[in-house]
């Protein structure tokens, strides 16, 4: 949304969250073929803050994101604690 900034607090949470992330994939990196995609995230770090991790790091970190949001945006409203 132009114009909107999200609290401090709630970006220093998600820095933290995604900061684990970023390290748990770090750990289970191998040796992948560089794509298109990753060559664009090197110039399109900023989210990942100061964290040295390589673009395919950075690609695998962003894909398991977007899945768990997709999963948890999918969740039923009857399972959502009330």
């Amino acid at each position: 949304m132009p114009g909107y900034h999200a609290p401090g607090d709630a970006t220093a949470i998600s820095s933290e969250v995604m900061a684990a992330v970023l390290e748990a994939c770090a750990e289970e990196a191998g040796e992948e073929p560089p794509t298109p995609f990753d060559a664009h995230l090197e110039t399109h770090r900023e989210w990942a803050g100061d964290h040295p991790a390589p673009a395919a790091v950075l690609h695998r970190a962003l894909s398991f994101w977007t899945r768990l949001h997709g999963v948890l945006s999918l969740e039923p409203a009857a399972l959502r604690p009330r």
